[in-house]
């Protein structure tokens, strides 16, 4: 999945974005009754190249079983916990100059369920802040 630029606006029950080739079980933690219907494939991708992208989200904003690659534009990323994070990649999470905002400090490598985000992941561009409480750190070994 490719986003090049514009307004992006989500309120999501799950994932904000999901880019998985499947499903990473996470409706079945809602109690939507059913397990989602996908196998996850890292061999799918998230690139942003632009825009302005704003997502409150009950599972993760941005969630990609391969990689993330930011190479401009303005993130401001929420994630409502559940176990959860605002970024989430099974592959590797690079920033090449866009403005990342998360309220869990995922944006700096310090979130990521599943496969976990590389700790090297996420080191150029713009780190986020941290608006809320610090207490709001969702437990990065939680599964969904």
């Amino acid at each position: 999945m490719t986003i090049e630029d514009g307004t992006v606006n989500i309120n999501a029950c799950d994932d904000g974005i999901n880019a998985a080739g499947g499903a990473d079980g996470s409706g079945a933690a809602r109690g939507f009754g059913k397990q989602d219907s996908f196998s996850a494939d890292e061999s799918c991708f998230i690139t942003i190249n632009g825009g302005t992208i704003t997502i409150v989200s009950d599972g993760d904003s941005i969630d990609s079983n391969g990689s993330l690659t930011v190479n401009g534009g303005t993130l401001e990323l929420t994630c409502n916990g559940n176990g959860n994070t605002a970024i989430d990649t099974n592959g590797a999470y690079t920033n090449n100059g866009g403005s990342v905002t998360t309220n869990d400090g995922s944006e700096s490598g310090a979130g990521g369920k599943g496969g976990g985000m590389p700790r090297e992941s996420g080191k150029s561009g713009k780190s986020g802040t941290r608006p809320d409480s610090a207490s709001q750190t969702p437990d990065a070994n939680a599964s969904a």
